[in-house]
């Protein structure tokens, strides 16, 4: 279960997805919210985190 939604794994290529799929209320309640996306700023600050980390890893080999 994941935020009150029961997961399935598929038998053959093993990816996890819902069932039964929420209705499209729920869909639009949960991805339609304010604060479910990152800012551009939070983005931004975010990549550029990741970015410096890879040159760290890069800068050592």
């Amino acid at each position: 279960m994941i935020d009150g939604f029961p997961l399935v794994r598929c038998i053959a290529c093993e990816t996890l997805f819902v069932a039964p799929l929420p209705t499209d209320e729920v869909v639009q309640a949960t991805y339609l919210r304010p604060d479910y996306h990152d800012t551009a700023e939070a983005s931004l600050a975010r990549m550029q985190g990741e970015a410096a980390a890879r040159v760290d890893v890069m800068a050592s080999l």
